[in-house]
């Protein structure tokens, strides 16, 4: 079964948002998007992962991008874009319990 929640809050103009949950349980994405032109792509195949992006600030003229292809289980990233230049995160993972935690700002 799926269990996939979706929390996302978006003050920003511009705001492109693709998320793609093709299976897996315990899925959890909490997104707070107050940055005009952001970007962010989540596509999901597996199972307990846990994702929680935060784009703020007034970034630069194309905003900041987040990309992120999961193929696996128990995976948790903790992803925060601020300030006021462009910044740009890609993350690919099929492994297994893995944790990551990026901070971008100026």
């Amino acid at each position: 079964s799926n269990n996939n929640t979706m929390n996302i809050t978006a003050n920003g103009e511009h705001i492109t948002n693709t998320l793609n949950f093709s299976g897996g349980d315990g899925n959890t994405v909490t997104m707070n998007i107050t940055s005009s032109n952001a970007t962010n792509n989540i596509t999901n195949v597996g199972a307990q992962n846990a994702y929680t992006v935060t784009q703020t600030g007034v970034a630069g003229v194309n905003g900041h991008a987040l990309t992120i292809n999961s193929n696996g289980s128990g995976n948790t990233f903790g992803i925060t874009q601020g300030g006021t230049i462009d910044t740009t995160v890609n993350i690919t993972t099929t492994g297994a319990g893995n944790i990551f935690n990026v901070v971008t700002r100026n």
